[in-house]
């Protein structure tokens, strides 16, 4: 009887430790040097000369930066390594008024992509000033790379962005999954109905996490509870520490207390620029 005790309670151990998503630190890591690169000077960016920052990844081929509203900066080119069209979207620039301006707004707007859902006015306005030109060029990126894989990322307000692009992008590729999605330190984005609808459509990728570290602010903003009532899409991989990239917590669904949702005083600056140990805002203001 203790025998058969043992084994269902190594079975129920062993379910409850599977994970549904995959989280590829390989790829993480990269999507998320991309991201930090993205913040540097423009000029420094064609050149792929942005120090440590570039040094990181190669540069991208056939590469085309997009200057949108409120002060955003997206990116897109072809990753050759990974075969695959990359597209990243900058996060806040620690001196941009316009940035910041536009992530403390917790006004929401009509999202016309699913029914009830509502997302933050600020970043969805702020993506339409460029989103018919990304689209269109990713057609024609698409049309020179035809087998190629796709890859959307970004940090900070670029993880609120990239989400928002994620569904532009599956649509304009025949509705067949990306091959990944990761941001970093993203804030909350729409409402429950909207996080619902991206869980329904599995994230509309292959592979997917939202990716957090430890006690970072820019997670817990706007508030879950009230006033706001916005609601984080799924798929966490929670990170206490980044001395040890391969150790962390994945959480399937939005708002878990095992992850970022279950940090106590969770108000660190620090923490939003140390992923993967890397000093991003030192990085951004010398690259």
């Amino acid at each position: 009887m203790r025998k058969q005790i043992f084994l269902i309670f190594i079975l129920i151990q062993l379910i409850s430790s599977i994970q549904s998503f995959e989280y590829d630190v390989e790829i993480s890591r990269k999507l998320a040097a991309y991201s930090l690169a993205s913040y540097c000077s423009l000029e420094r960016l064609f050149n792929w000369s942005c120090k440590e920052a570039c040094d990181r990844v190669e540069p991208l081929k056939d590469f085309i930066i997009y200057n949108g509203d409120k002060n955003t900066l997206y990116l897109m080119g072809y990753d050759d390594l990974q075969d695959a069209i990359t597209i990243i979207a900058r996060g806040t620039v620690p001196w941009s008024i316009t940035n910041w301006k536009t992530d403390i707004k917790t006004e929401k707007i009509d999202y016309p992509k699913c029914q009830g859902c509502l997302v933050h006015k600020g970043f969805y306005q702020a993506l339409q000033t460029i989103l018919q030109q990304l689209k269109s060029d990713f057609l024609k990126l698409k049309q020179k790379y035809p087998n190629s894989k796709v890859f959307v990322t970004g940090q900070s307000l670029g993880g609120a962005l990239a989400t928002l692009i994620v569904p532009e992008i599956y649509e304009l590729n025949g509705k067949k999954p990306l091959d990944a999605f990761y941001t970093y330190g993203s804030p909350r984005v729409g409402n429950l109905q909207f996080s619902q609808w991206y869980i329904e459509n599995n994230y509309f990728s292959i592979t997917s996490a939202r990716v957090t570290n430890n006690k970072d602010v820019v997670v817990q903003i706007p508030t879950h509870s009230a006033p706001c009532f916005y609601t984080h899409i799924g798929h966490e991989v929670f990170y206490k520490s980044f001395k040890n990239e391969y150790e962390y917590t994945m959480c399937e669904e939005p708002e878990d207390a095992n992850c970022s949702e279950g940090e106590i005083l969770a108000i660190s600056v620090k923490d939003h620029g140390g992923y993967f140990g890397w000093n991003w805002a030192y990085e951004i203001f010398t690259c």
